[in-house]
């Protein structure tokens, strides 16, 4: 899902949902990163939900507002939440000034995670 600035992306596994994102996470972007959350957050179920910043160069305030939402939203429902973000990028940068890091999980690549399982396009 292209918008302005961002690009959206998802990806299933019988236990994962892995929502992608690359480009920039501000402002002017946040209303299509909300609305893929927000239909992560609806979609995974029981399932463990993976956010993967790796493609982002920019996570500003209301990104982080947008992950914290999904992260409460994960636990009230009973489903495992995880932001991959690897060291070194801005969004491991931002987690990690802002505290959330220790809060929220917390991982270099979306392998710790999934693992071996195979990583199939929604719908397949």
């Amino acid at each position: 899902m292209p918008g302005a600035g961002i690009d959206v992306s998802s990806e299933e596994t019988s236990s994962h949902l892995i929502a992608r994102f690359a480009g920039e996470l501000d402002l002017a972007t946040a209303p299509v990163a909300r609305a893929a959350l927000d239909d992560a957050v609806r979609a995974v179920g029981g399932r463990h939900l993976v956010v993967d910043l790796t493609g982002l160069t920019f996570l500003g305030s209301p990104g982080l507002g947008l992950l914290v939402n999904a992260w409460g939203r994960c636990a009230g429902g009973g489903a495992p939440f995880t932001v991959v973000a690897p060291p070194g990028g801005a969004p491991h940068r931002v987690l990690e000034v802002t505290g959330l890091i220790g809060s929220i999980t917390v991982v270099e690549g979306v392998w710790e995670v999934v693992g071996s399982e195979a990583i199939d396009p929604p719908g397949q």
